[in-house]
């Protein structure tokens, strides 16, 4: 991906989803962004079986719950799970 503007960030509130199976890396062959206007919008609870997912967080903050116990993150910080 040399371009730049291949992979953008959606309108407030919009998510995009990116089909990276052509670039023939078949363990990420999706990649999601979402630019939320606020961070009072949780998100439901869901599981990836046999993915991963990767949060990072640009600016604000944002709660995430696994397994019962709460991860607290801010900007430009990183969640794996």
């Amino acid at each position: 991906m040399n371009n730049r503007n291949s992979l953008r960030l959606p309108a407030n509130g919009k998510r995009l989803i990116h089909d990276l199976t052509v670039f023939d890396l078949p363990e990420v062959p999706y990649l999601a962004a979402q630019n939320l206007p606020f961070t009072s919008l949780s998100l439901p609870t869901h599981v990836h079986r046999g993915r991963m997912e990767i949060n990072l967080i640009l600016k604000g903050e944002r709660v995430y719950r696994v397994a019962g116990v709460d991860y607290h993150l801010g900007g430009n910080q990183v969640f794996i799970t």
